[in-house]
């Protein structure tokens, strides 16, 4: 029988088909929202969390009414955001052996994805490969230049690696896309005081922080 209640948490009914479930589970998770790394962001943690809980569910229980048999259960081409999810979902979890398997699925099937790519990225940063790492994060960030989350954990993948110097570059790369991510400030301070550099308060600093700490990567 159908959870009636999960349906709706997918905001579906109770005549929905294994279909709809699946369409549905895989617009809500590609909404805008979650398309960047969930690590620092609790609420959408757990927003993501409980889609992809609420979508496994149901396709048990589908799969018990006999629905699974459809051929066209998995089409090819929502498959990579099925298995994208799923290594989301286990990253968060902090299953990362499944989580690794999902997102290698994941990016053999949609190669180029630069989530994906830094999914892997921090997946290796945390089993403290820093070096593989590395090729990740700037491969993602080769790829799309403006992605900060590329470019946000190649700077904590330095910084874990004990480079700070580089740290400090990647960081500022991050400041100047976008000034108003909530923990740079603190993070190019932190760097800043690691590497021996001076610098004002990156809140009151603004621009000519990002040139000073631009020029010193220069020399």
């Amino acid at each position: 029988m159908i959870d009636i209640v999960l349906l709706q948490t997918l905001g579906l009914k109770r005549d929905a088909a294994v279909s709809d479930v699946r369409e549905t589970y895989l617009q809500l998770t590609s909404q805008t929202k979650f398309c960047k790394i969930l690590l620092s962001d609790e609420r959408l943690q757990k927003e993501f969390t409980r889609y992809h809980e609420t979508y496994v569910s149901l396709l048990h229980q589908y799969e018990e009414e006999g629905a699974g048999t459809d051929p066209n259960y998995y089409p090819p081409d929502q498959v990579a955001g099925f298995l994208f999810n799923s290594g989301v979902y286990h990253l968060l979890k902090q299953n990362y052996i499944k989580a690794g398997e999902k997102l290698q699925q994941a990016y053999k099937s949609k190669s180029g994805d630069v989530l994906t790519i830094v999914y892997l990225g921090i997946l290796l940063m945390l089993r403290k490969n820093f070096f593989a790492a590395e090729k990740y994060f700037l491969d993602a960030a080769k790829i799309d230049p403006n992605n900060e989350d590329a470019w946000f954990y190649a700077a904590e993948n330095y910084s874990r690696a004990g480079k700070d110097n580089k740290a400090l570059e990647m960081y500022s790369k991050v400041k100047a896309l976008n000034p108003l991510r909530k923990e740079i400030d603190a993070k190019i301070l932190e760097s800043a005081k690691k590497s021996g550099v001076k610098i004002k308060d990156p809140d009151t600093a603004g621009h000519p922080l990002l040139k000073k700490i631009s020029n010193l990567f220069k020399k």
